[in-house]
Order: structure tokens, then sequence, then C-alpha cells
């Protein structure tokens, strides 16, 4: 049954990602013609996860191109005061950015909707709240819309964090009276305000708009639940999605799942992605790199993975939430379903502290490589497994018109030679051993890992490391047969970063838990962030 509720989901969120022509109450076809010629194309590159063919999570990148003409945008409940005092500071934070998306979403024509909910007697009298009170009705009006929308059973699957209505540590003892929305945050001539769903459709309605996009707060609470959020949208059929860096949510630490405030968004965000709508970046609309909180000091790791063999979709998300959610920003990016060669999200890599890569014979378009090229020039550290050694090239040595190769990436980069990898584990009992180098053990990767050598549950690469710069940290041998090999080492990359390679990365190897702790290690040391004890 759950199998089949997400193949639903998928075919939901396709739904959500096509671009739909609506012939509005009090729009003729004649006028939605003529908007559709004088308006810029609003496009928009938004990122979904979805369910693949193996039941894995993967994270696909999708450009929506929408009229903007026939697209809202819902600022919810940016409020002046709230019982948690970090909650408003955290808003504060955003206001300037979203200044900036709206300045150009208005230029597009794209509609501006402030929800400061509760609070809008306060503009009572404004033009731009009488423009909300005076469309007409429109006679599809969805009853659902008149209330709030809590949890829906089979729809929000596994719901990442728990709420106790504070970020703070102690907690806040403040009245949080909220009298209307940050004052900072610009209200144009020919935007509107309202809190009601009913309002808000009647305007979809008669000015024939089916895409809203949504930013503001709390992503847990308002921004999913209100009359007019996520969820009342996406089931009343429209075109959503969630402009995920200008969003936060209500979410302490000291509560599940023990991550970062920061960490805990990220998770609800990728809940929405899962189970509701797409999400893009304000960058869409600023051409500017995403906003961050000048709070958030956690490293950001860039997972790409590429890969048919070894269920990274699931063991490096499992292993990112586990170990990494307290201390590191996470972002996770797929190759294309439909298109082995292609990884349209690795443009990610630009924004990030650390590269985690499982690849495994991808050729790439030139633009795409070179944001790999760009990054290790930039001097910055890599963390590459298993099948990446031989990531970026084919047996064959053949090239498709379109794509780029990188045959020399396990010398340049890995400092090493791949040399393929004996055959399987057989089930009478012979199996993949490593071990420490004696010399090794005083790095700090290797802290805290077994003395004795364990077993793995994949077959053995065969490598040669050929890197001065290069320190073996792990060899490994296959039971019964001599010729150990280099199992996993650290080495300098041709751009001058912090390299650590290892061949382990074997589905059933993330169950060993000196695996689990060799990568956690590996991170934190990439990272120069002092490993926790525990």
């Amino acid at each position: 049954m759950l199998v089949s509720n997400r193949r639903n989901l998928i075919a939901c969120l396709a739904a959500c990602l096509a671009v739909v022509l609506s012939h509005g109450q009090g729009v003729g076809e004649e006028e939605l013609a003529a908007r559709s010629e004088s308006s810029a194309a609003l496009q928009l590159q938004a990122r979904v996860r979805q369910w693949s063919e193996n039941g894995h999570v993967t994270v696909v990148e999708k450009t929506l191109d929408w009229d903007p003409q026939q697209t809202a945008l819902i600022i919810c409940d940016m409020w002046d005061g709230n019982t948690c005092r970090s909650a408003v500071e955290l808003s504060q934070k955003m206001v300037p950015r979203m200044n900036q998306v709206t300045r150009r979403a208005r230029e597009l024509g794209v509609l501006i909707i402030h929800a400061p909910s509760s609070v809008t007697e306060f503009y009572a009298g404004t033009p731009q709240r009488q423009l909300a009170e005076q469309a007409p009705d429109a006679d599809n009006y969805p009853e659902a819309m008149d209330r709030w929308c809590d949890v829906v059973e089979g729809r929000d699957l596994d719901y990442p964090i728990d709420v106790d209505g504070c970020n703070c540590t102690p907690r806040c003892q403040i009245d949080g009276k909220i009298t209307r929305q940050l004052k900072a945050l610009e209200i144009g001539e020919s935007d509107v305000i309202s809190d009601s769903g009913r309002e808000m459709w009647n305007l979809y309605e008669q000015r024939g708009i089916d895409n809203v996009l949504i930013m503001g707060v709390h992503a847990n609470m308002c921004v999913l639940g209100r009359p007019f959020g996520i969820r009342n949208l996406v089931n009343a059929g429209k075109n959503v999605v969630l402009i995920r860096d200008l969003t936060d949510s209500i979410y302490n630490p000291d509560c599940r799942p023990y991550v970062s405030h920061f960490t805990g968004t990220n998770l609800i965000v990728e809940h929405i992605e899962r189970n509701w709508c797409p999400t893009v970046t304000s960058t869409a609309f600023t051409g500017t790199a995403p906003f961050r909180f000048a709070d958030d000091k956690r490293p950001h790791i860039v997972m790409v993975i590429a890969e048919d063999e070894y269920e990274a979709d699931r063991t490096l998300p499992a292993l990112a939430r586990e170990y990494l959610g307290k201390d590191f920003k996470v972002t996770l990016v797929s190759g294309n379903p439909d298109d082995r060669n292609d990884i349209p999200g690795i443009a990610a890599l630009d924004d990030a502290d650390l590269a985690v890569l499982f690849i495994r014979r991808r050729l790439l378009p030139p633009e795409q490589l070179a944001c790999l090229r760009r990054y290790v020039n930039a001097g910055k550290p890599l963390l590459a497994i298993r099948p990446t050694s031989h990531g970026f090239s084919q047996r064959d040595g053949h090239v498709p018109e379109g794509k780029a190769d990188w045959p020399d990436f396990d010398r340049d980069v890995l400092g090493c030679e791949y040399l393929g990898g004996f055959e399987n584990v057989d089930p009478k009992g012979r199996g993949t051993y490593v071990w420490y180098e004696p010399e090794a053990r005083e790095h700090p990767v290797m802290s805290g890992l077994p003395t004795e050598p364990f077993r793995v549950g994949g077959a053995l690469y065969k490598s040669s490391v050929q890197s001065t710069a290069a320190t073996i940290l792990m060899m490994g041998r296959v039971e019964d047969r001599q010729s150990p090999q280099p199992v996993a080492w650290t080495n300098v990359h041709s751009g001058g970063g912090r390299v650590f390679y290892t061949s382990l990365g074997h589905a059933a190897d993330f169950d060993v838990p000196a695996v689990r702790r060799l990568f956690v290690g590996a991170i934190y040391w990439l990272t120069d962030q002092e490993l926790p004890e525990s």
C-alpha cells in the first residue's frame, strides 16, 4: 500500500509541474492570449523529490516556464510579533531578500499577496485590502479553503520534526502580541492583502491564476496548513512551489530529531518536496546566491548521487540524517532518472564547502562537468566513494555528441589508477576484509575505528595509489587470496584541496558501524570540524 501511495504521489507532483492555461472567471481567451504574448516568461528551476523505481527517494530538477500573469506569490505570516523571540528575529532577516524578490516579481506581472493572518484589520480600507474584498465570488470555490488543513494521513509521510512552540533554550517568556506584517516588507500599489482562502481563490479565478509561489513562515505550520497554504492549494489543483530559502520553521534542537534549528527547517523542506510540491530558491528572481541566515554557520555538504548499483540514494541520505544534522547543511543532488548522462542539479557545487560524490560512469554535458572542475580548481575538499574512481568515463572511451568525459579523474583528483575489481563475494564464506595501516592509526579519520580487521559486504576494488601526496589509511583483501589492495586514503587534488577516497560504499557496507564511522570521520576531517565524541 505504501508503494502505491508513493507512486500516486509521483503522479500528483507531476501534475503540479504541468503548465496549465486557465480560462478563469472574468478573463476571456483573447485577454489571456494577450497577456501571454506581452509578458516575459517566468522560468523556475524547481527541485522535487520523487520515489525511484527501487523505492528510494531521488532529487530531480525540473524547469518550469510559467506565465507571470497567471502566477501569484503569497507572503505568509511575516508578523511583527510572536511568542518566540528568535522566530521574529529570523523573519526580520529575510525581509531585504523578500523585497528583492517581490520587486522583480511585480515587474514581471506576478500578483503579490500579503497574508499576515489574523491582523489584516490593520490594513482595513487600504486599496490593497479592498482588491481582495471586492473580487467577485467564484462559483467553483473549494470549501476546504475555509479552514486550516492539518497533517494529511497517507500524504504527510514520515513527518520529520517535533514542535514545542519555541526555537529558544530556555523557552521565551513573552506575550507574542501581533499587530501587523513586518513594516519593512514593501507593499506595492498593485499588491493584495488577505488572509482568507476564499478571497484568494476569488482572485485566482478572476485573474486566471493557476500557479502559486509561497514564502514566509513557518514551513512546518502556517505555510503548510493555513486555509491558503500548500496543502489546500495542492488539493485544489493549483501548481504550487515553495521558495525554500525564504522560509523558516518553529523547531527547537532539544526536540526530535535533535538537530540544529536550520537543519530542522531543511528537513521540513525535504518533507514538502517529497509529499506536496516542488521548491525553488530566490535566485530565480534575484540572480544571486540563495539566501542564508548569517547565524547558520554549518558547512554546506553537497552530495551528488548518480549510480544504479549500490543504493546510494538510500544509504547516503540515511547517513546524513543520523549523523550530520547538528553540524552540517546537506544538499542532495541526483542524476536525471530519464537520462543517465545528466545531473541537472550539480551546479549546487558552486555553493558547497564539501563535495561528496557517489557517481558511476556518467558522461555529462560540458557545462555540468565544468561545475565539478570549477569546484576542484577552487581548492575545495572532496570525498569520493567507490565507483567515483571511474565516475566520468566509459570502458570503451566513446563520448557521445554533446557530452564530456574526465577519464583521468582518478589520477588528477584521487591520486590513483582504478584497475577494476575482484569477483563478487561468494556465499561460501569468502569475504572482503579491511584493516588499518599501522602508521595511519593516529590520523583523525581513523579515530575510534576497530584495530582488528573487519568484514564488509562488497567486492574489493583494485587500485594503484600513485600520488606522492597520498596517505593510505586502510587496506583490504579477499579471504584466501593474496594481493591486498588499498581501500581508503587521503590525497591533495590537482586544485590543492583535501581528498578522502574509499572503495567501500556497497549498500551492505553501511550496515557496518565501523564503515559509518569512517565516513563521518572523513567528513569532519575534510571540513576542519571537531568530531563529537559520540
